[in-house]
């Protein structure tokens, strides 16, 4: 700074700190509310740097900063405050003159063009009649702070700012989905829509659900095989909707059995979240129930957990995937009188 400059360190800080003070609240102006906005708005896997979301939201945050800021850094240089791109220091002019003058001497040019050198850019000195005054200097400080507190006050009003990436963990909430300055973290989790790129299956658009699901037979037990994932599930011609899915199909399979029937269903859970499956009014073993930390511990991703039990009552039944994060699956059993 001092060779740049020159006079020392200190007279330099001094000198610089007001124009970086209104060239810095104007950029932060216009960075805060659009990255606290973009980054806690809808899609939070802009809060985690490991996201290339993230970077984005960042060069347009900065780029929008650079926009705001620019009016002010142009009065800043316009009236000698700071240094443009452009500018052209006395040291450097000083220079440029005295090797002119020793190119003169050599060559008579010097002589010749005297008169002239009044008129270079770099010897001019700037018209005190437009250098600024101590009101004009504290009108821009004060206003480009009036800025960024809106700046920053803004986003309050629309997003919980209190939260950090840690407490939404990455949610995407779904178009549409009423969020406010209070929401809380766990309520954002609970709403969140699923990651497109958790998806491993992206079912035909003539795809239906509940499909009849038959058993294999070992010896005198009737098995099913259920595997809870994320599916791309088509609800309208051309519109699909990700999904947490059992079997690839919404609903998921319906599985018809017996009153008196011995059946072993296992659930493999491929979902980015633990769960479990609830059998809705069926009459079953305690353990073999279905809620999370009551009468099992949740199934993991990637492990499966076996539900084995005899079917005791005929009827039609909608068995739920219990949600220990965010997310749930249904499906149907039907029960035929013995």
């Amino acid at each position: 700074m001092k060779n740049m400059m020159g006079g020392s360190y200190w007279q330099n800080v001094k000198n610089s700190f007001v124009p970086e003070f209104i060239s810095m609240n104007a950029m932060m102006a216009g960075m805060a509310p659009v990255m606290a906005i973009l980054m806690m708005g809808r899609d939070m896997r802009a809060m985690w740097p490991g996201e290339m979301l993230f970077w984005g939201v960042m060069a347009l945050g900065i780029g929008v900063g650079f926009a705001v800021a620019y009016p002010f850094n142009v009065w800043l240089v316009a009236k000698g405050l700071k240094h443009g791109l452009m500018t052209e220091r006395p040291h450097d002019a000083h220079q440029r003159h005295a090797s002119h003058a020793q190119y003169g001497r050599q060559t008579g040019y010097h002589e010749q063009h005297k008169g002239h050198q009044q008129h270079e850019p770099g010897g001019a000195q700037p018209n005190r009649a437009f250098a600024p005054t101590r009101i004009q200097i504290g009108a821009m400080a004060g206003f480009t702070s009036i800025m960024l507190i809106a700046g920053f006050a803004y986003p309050f009003m629309k997003v919980n700012m209190h939260l950090s990436a840690h407490d939404v963990g990455g949610a995407i909430m779904a178009p549409g989905m009423i969020m406010t300055f209070d929401t809380p973290g766990d309520a954002m989790r609970d709403m969140a829509a699923i990651d497109p790129r958790l998806v491993d299956f992206n079912a035909p658009a003539t795809a239906s659900g509940g499909q009849v699901f038959q058993p294999r037979m070992e010896g005198d037990v009737k098995v099913f095989d259920l595997t809870a994932s994320v599916i791309s599930w088509s609800i309208l011609p051309g519109e699909t909707v990700e999904a947490y899915a059992y079997n690839n199909q919404v609903p998921g399979p319906t599985l018809r059995i017996v009153e008196g029937d011995k059946v072993r269903i296992n659930v493999t859970n491929r979902l980015p979240e633990s769960t479990t499956v609830h059998w809705h009014g069926l009459i079953l073993p305690n353990e073999m129930d279905g809620p999370a930390h009551i009468t099992q511990e949740p199934i993991q991703p990637g492990q499966t957990f076996t539900y084995e039990y005899t079917v005791e009552q005929a009827g039609t039944y909608v068995n739920g995937g219990v949600k220990t994060g965010h997310g749930a699956e249904q499906q149907s059993a039907t029960v035929a009188p013995a």
